[in-house]
């Protein structure tokens, strides 16, 4: 077992719902499945400055205000538009990850706002707080997973998996 670098991180062994769903990290493909997420993120971000921004000339870039509305709801649309309809985002769809709800069932929009509105503290602070919480709450869940009431879980792993 490898020492851990956070002293106040302490794994947990997998926790089983009263539903019989197992809530395990998931740790490396969420990071996998975050990071594609944002990437795309920033492509769309980088691709709209370029066909939003106001001066026409070359190499010159003239941001405006009303970039920020297509982030948004680019924003809106990608992470809690598709994580409510399809349980997933793309990256974490590539990688079998699905987000549910703590009763084993697909979640609500209003969930999967609750999960993304706490995004700006994790992201903020280089996602310490989620390892920290992912690590150390009892069902593997990050902030805004545990307000939320959601739960990541690998749909590749038979006891993780809805279907079943």
């Amino acid at each position: 077992m490898y020492p851990t670098l956070l002293p106040f991180v302490h794994k947990r062994p997998p926790f089983v719902l009263h539903n019989g769903l197992i809530a395990k990290t998931n740790l490396r493909k969420r990071i996998a499945a975050s990071f594609l997420d944002f990437s795309f993120m920033v492509i769309f971000f980088l691709l709209s400055l370029l066909v939003l921004q106001k001066s026409k000339d070359v190499g010159t870039l003239n941001l405006s205000p009303n970039l920020l509305i297509p982030l948004v709801v680019y924003w809106f649309l990608y992470f809690v538009g598709l994580e409510s309809i399809f349980g997933a985002t793309p990256g974490h769809k590539l990688l079998k990850l699905e987000v549910v709800s703590l009763e084993n069932r697909k979640i609500h929009w209003i969930q999967a706002l609750k999960r993304h509105l706490l995004d700006i503290v994790d992201y903020y602070l280089f996602c310490v707080p989620s390892l920290i919480a992912i690590y150390n709450s009892e069902k593997h869940q990050r902030i805004g997973d545990m307000w939320a009431g959601t739960l990541v879980i690998d749909q590749s792993e038979e006891t993780q998996d809805l279907k079943n």
